[in-house]
């Protein structure tokens, strides 16, 4: 007969009491390159979007991570934008300028 281990029993990416069971290198790593998918995140971190959300209510820095990664993803675009733009695109500019 197998005995239960005493201390805080752990459930997927969670112990009992919510805490998370991820370091935030590995969390940080998760959201490199992911464009601020949050699936994409939650994948790499093989957790539910629900646990990702519950991480990001009560980790400020999470929250500032998910921004910082959409701020970089927006710039991407914004400089792939403007390289069209500057080869003459014209469906760029127009699109651009509304």
């Amino acid at each position: 007969m197998a005995t239960a281990k005493k201390g805080k029993a752990k459930r997927g990416n969670h112990d009992r009491t919510g805490e998370m069971c991820r370091t935030r290198k590995q969390i940080e790593h998760a959201f490199a390159g992911s464009l601020g998918n949050v699936t994409t995140i939650c994948d790499r971190l093989k957790v539910s979007r629900q646990t990702f959300y519950d991480w990001k209510k009560k980790h400020k820095w999470i929250t500032e991570l998910l921004e910082a990664e959409v701020e970089k993803t927006f710039d991407w675009v914004e400089n792939k934008m403007l390289s069209k733009i500057e080869d003459g695109d014209t469906t760029m500019m127009i699109f651009f300028a509304k």
